[in-house]
């Protein structure tokens, strides 16, 4: 396991797991990859005009967007106020995969609910990239019953 810093201020954790993927969990905007450069306009490279590397100031504004949707889902009793859901990214820039970490019944008011979480987060993108797919952890944080 790595670790993500910013001017010297730890921001989250990296784990390169099998198969090249990468989990990351994230708390505020990680920096960009060792030897990143930016260009002009902001887009964020692996070499000058090279692909570009996995944008995570992007990334942060989508989970960002995906929580703000997943708050108006409607919470049963019982469902934690706050809890991790993993967002995977493919290399395309779409998701790939959500799963709200949290132990959730299969009764309608449980099933409904993850379905409305896993939508809104389904819908983050972010712009295309080189690697593995990464998968991002962000807690949701509901209003208190």
């Amino acid at each position: 396991m790595g670790h993500l810093f910013r001017d010297k201020t730890f921001v989250g954790h990296i784990v390169r797991c099998a198969l090249g993927a990468a989990v990351i969990t994230i708390s505020g905007c990680a920096p960009t990859g060792h030897g990143a450069a930016k260009s002009p306009a902001g887009e964020t490279s692996t070499k000058a005009g090279g692909p570009p590397e996995f944008d995570r100031a992007a990334a942060q504004q989508a989970l960002d967007k995906a929580e703000t949707q997943a708050i108006k889902c409607a919470r049963p009793a019982g469902v934690p106020d706050s809890f991790p859901v993993a967002t995977t990214f493919g290399t395309h820039g779409q998701t790939t995969a959500v799963t709200p970490e949290v132990e959730l019944g299969n009764t309608p008011p449980h099933s409904e609910f993850r379905k409305c979480v896993e939508g809104a987060y389904r819908a983050a993108a972010v712009p295309e990239f080189v690697g593995g797919e990464i998968t991002l952890r962000k807690y949701v944080k509901f209003e208190a019953n």
